[in-house]
């Protein structure tokens, strides 16, 4: 994964930020036989910045949720965003490498031991065009041969993948989790009218955390079109979004500046090296 934030990365770690919309994003994503032993009454904690340690390299987890069952005994969640625009195979080894590192940091706790490791269901949330080539399932990725099917040793690791453009608008429970996704999904497509823009903003409270990093989306993945993003956020009557739009104008505005003064310095010292080369040769020449 790469190490320099994207917008969706962005977006993504301010839904999973409120424990409720985590909780309810899990609940409607895992099977309910997975879900019917998780208590209810209790928030799930957020371990997001988790580190764990595979070889030589260290790995920030950016959403780990902490879920309780009714016995009181814990249980994760880690779920990871892939918005590429084609599936990566390889996540199925890194999110098992990610889960023996959360099992091995939970058996260097004060509760922890090997002998009672907590469960760990892995969520993929895809947001790219193409299928998926495989069920989620890395076994699929192991040729089995005959002599040594009945004794597999446990390959039978599973994730559950989301696709988001697959999903039904009713899927999320959660109101202000059906909005963020349906951003996610339509923008960076160009699937996004000026009117689904001017609905998406209005179902947003302006009070609301997503309201800022919602708006901040779409005029970061809106392919430029700044003219319909601002008359959406002007019709939606959005004050959080013109002080948005004005933050990033004041911000291009500093980068804008810095890169001049730094051109201006490049081309500064490229002229007084060439003026003293020419003055060097002139005197050589007398």
């Amino acid at each position: 994964m790469s190490t320099h934030p994207t917008p969706h990365d962005a977006l993504f770690k301010v839904i999973v930020s409120d424990p409720e919309r985590a909780a309810a994003l899990v609940y409607d994503a895992l099977p309910k036989r997975i879900t019917k032993d998780f208590d209810r009454s209790k928030l799930p904690r957020l371990r997001n910045g988790t580190v764990v340690t595979i070889g030589l390299k260290e790995y920030r987890i950016d959403c780990l949720l902490e879920f309780q069952l009714m016995s009181g005994l814990p249980v994760y969640v880690l779920v990871l965003l892939e918005h590429k625009s084609r599936p990566d195979q390889g996540f199925y080894l890194q999110m098992l490498e990610y889960q023996i590192g959360i099992w091995r940091s939970y058996v260097g706790s004060e509760i922890g031991s090997f002998d009672t490791l907590p469960d760990i269901y892995p969520l993929l949330i895809y947001n790219g065009d193409e299928e998926w080539a495989t069920t989620g399932s890395l076994s699929e990725m192991i040729p089995s041969r005959e002599e040594v099917e009945e004794v597999h040793f446990g390959v039978e690791y599973h994730v559950l993948i989301l696709r988001l453009s697959k999903l039904p608008l009713n899927f999320f429970t959660h109101q202000l989790l059906r909005a963020a996704f349906e951003t996610m999904v339509k923008l960076p497509a160009g699937r996004a009218d000026e009117a689904t823009m001017v609905r998406l903003l209005t179902e947003i409270p302006e009070k609301s955390d997503l309201k800022g990093p919602i708006t901040e989306y779409m005029i970061q993945t809106s392919d430029d079109d700044m003219q319909t993003v601002q008359s959406a956020i002007a019709k939606a009557n959005s004050e959080t979004g013109e002080r948005v739009m004005g933050l990033l104008a004041e911000s291009l505005k500093a980068e804008g500046k810095a890169e001049g003064k730094a051109e201006g310095k490049a081309e500064g010292k490229a002229e007084g090296k060439a003026e003293g080369k020419a003055e060097g040769k002139a005197e050589t020449l007398l």
